[in-house]
């Protein structure tokens, strides 16, 4: 789902998003053009669409694709456990960048609340 989707569905929404720029394997590489982009509902962080821009796209869709056909939410993506250096670190960004902007709204929810 895009956010002119979720705009046009009525749900309230945010994005998370992280440059390949940003993270040490694209800092290490030199392949410094990407992004991912999280779209989730702001009510209970469920993951509604990602969008991966960059060559290594391919390879980073599959955990999108697992984390939407289980409904999950975006604390998946912090709550997992990623090698280091690699691209799926983008994931833990950029949810971690949705976080920050759900906090600075004052719709952070804490786990169990």
């Amino acid at each position: 789902m895009s956010e002119d989707n979720a705009k046009e569905q009525g749900i309230d929404y945010e994005v998370g998003r992280c440059s390949f720029g940003t993270i040490p394997h694209g800092l290490i590489s030199g392949d410094t053009d990407g992004i991912i982009k999280l779209v989730f509902s702001r009510q209970d962080r469920r993951l509604l669409g990602v969008h991966i821009l960059g060559d290594i796209a391919s390879e980073l869709i599959a955990l999108e694709q697992a984390t939407l056909y289980n409904s999950d939410t975006t604390d998946v993506f912090n709550n997992l456990t990623v090698a280091t250096p690699t691209y799926t670190m983008a994931y833990k960004h950029a949810a971690f960048d949705g976080f920050k902007r759900l906090a600075a709204g004052g719709n952070l929810k804490v786990f169990g609340s």
